[in-house]
């Protein structure tokens, strides 16, 4: 009957022989129904299809430019998914500036792996990007919008940071939110994540858009 949720469903289904037997070619169709009636789901999961190669022949051209107008609809993780791209230097020159940039309009979305994605950048990447306040930042941030459990690595990646980038991080978060209403727990991670929580809802309070 046109439900594009249902057209994903099922393309997610017989992509990943979940329920059904394994047929990525059908999958990829019925992603490409969703599209063609403008569903950024589709999009995007017709896009990893295509940057993998699943189903569809595999097009680095064509997956970037549908995570590119899914991120124009708003959809939360398309930005993160460009941002690997040009991070992989997958069918773009590697451009780890622009990466940084699409990591960042993912973090703030709400993307768990945008912003943890965008914390290894600051904790591990070129020399000139280093920052150890803006690692803990981002993964205080990406644990806290960790929301179905999936991203442990940034829980585990916060924990090995050095404390006084932690406190610097807080130091920061607090002086954003102004003040701060709710009792924070005893531990420096604990404390980092529930400032990052309520510095991230203050800055995108829609959360129906998300």
């Amino acid at each position: 009957m046109g439900h594009t949720y249902a057209m994903n469903e099922l393309g997610s289904m017989y992509l990943d022989g979940r329920g059904v037997e394994k047929n990525p070619e059908r999958g990829a169709r019925f992603y490409q129904a969703a599209l063609d009636r403008g569903d950024i789901y589709a999009m995007t999961n017709l896009g990893l299809a295509y940057l993998d190669g699943a189903g569809v022949e595999r097009d680095f051209e064509t997956a970037m430019a549908l995570f590119k107008k899914a991120s124009d609809g708003g959809h939360p993780s398309a930005p993160n998914n460009v941002g690997r791209m040009y991070f992989g230097g997958k069918g773009v020159k590697e451009d780890v500036a622009k990466a940084v940039e699409w990591y960042r309009k993912g973090a703030e979305r709400g993307d768990t792996w945008a912003a943890s994605n965008l914390a290894w950048v600051y904790q591990n990447g070129p020399k000139k990007l280093r920052n150890e306040k803006s690692a803990a930042l981002l993964y205080g941030q990406a644990v806290s919008l960790d929301v179905y459990g999936s991203n442990a690595e940034a829980a585990v990646a916060l924990k090995a940071l050095p404390d006084k980038a932690k406190a610097a991080a807080m130091k920061q978060l607090i002086s954003e939110l102004g003040s701060v209403d709710v009792e924070l727990p005893s531990d420096l991670d604990q404390a980092l994540v529930e400032l990052s929580r309520l510095a991230w809802q203050k800055r995108n309070p829609r959360f129906d858009l998300f």
